[in-house]
């Protein structure tokens, strides 16, 4: 991506079999629009300069063979940990990458919110504990996990569902909600 390149609209490399690598020429200031690489395959890792501060977890939506983020250390507003991406303080996890084995417990201890579409559409997940410290769940965050069966949150405090947080999981069973639970987005659990 080129330093004089500021925008990067909607699905604009969708589907591109071809792209196996992304990178970033240095300065580069890119604002992400939705599904920008959506299903480009080859893609394996993702390096964010200093430079790119936004970032939506359905950039990468369908990119099944992304096993690490890492992100420069001078970058202001984001981060990675063990090639997660974080925001800078990592309080909220914004993108979990496919091809790498969810481990909920390995999350940093700083971290209470799942970003919008962070786990969307990975198939890996298959029984899912959300840590008593998560008070938000974003929009589509796990929303199409095709083999997602249960989903049990260890805390009784309020958490926040976002709009089809757990929409689109077809095999999803049984889900043991907090007791404090007061907001549940809409089509929070639609088609499951």
């Amino acid at each position: 991506i080129q330093k004089t390149t500021t925008t990067i609209g909607d699905k604009a490399y969708a589907q591109c079999s071809n792209i196996s690598k992304v990178s970033f020429a240095e300065g580069a200031n890119v604002a992400f629009g939705s599904f920008v690489f959506e299903g480009c395959q080859k893609i394996s890792s993702i390096t964010l300069p200093s430079t790119v501060t936004t970032f939506d977890g359905s950039v990468f939506a369908g990119c099944n063979n992304i096993s690490a983020i890492v992100v420069d250390a001078e970058n202001p507003a984001l981060s990675s940990y063990d090639g997660v991406l974080y925001d800078k303080n990592a309080t909220t996890i914004l993108y979990y990458p496919r091809a790498k084995a969810v481990d909920m417990t390995a999350l940093p201890t700083t971290v209470t919110k799942i970003g919008s579409a962070t786990f969307q559409s990975n198939a890996s997940i298959v029984d899912l504990v959300i840590p008593a410290r998560i008070t938000e769940i974003g929009e589509k965050a796990f929303e199409n996990c095709v083999n997602l069966k249960t989903v049990t949150f260890e805390g009784t405090a309020d958490v926040v569902l976002g709009k089809s947080a757990f929409a689109s999981c077809p095999v999803l069973t049984t889900v043991n909600l907090p007791a404090q639970l007061t907001n549940i987005g809409e089509r929070a659990f639609y088609l499951t």
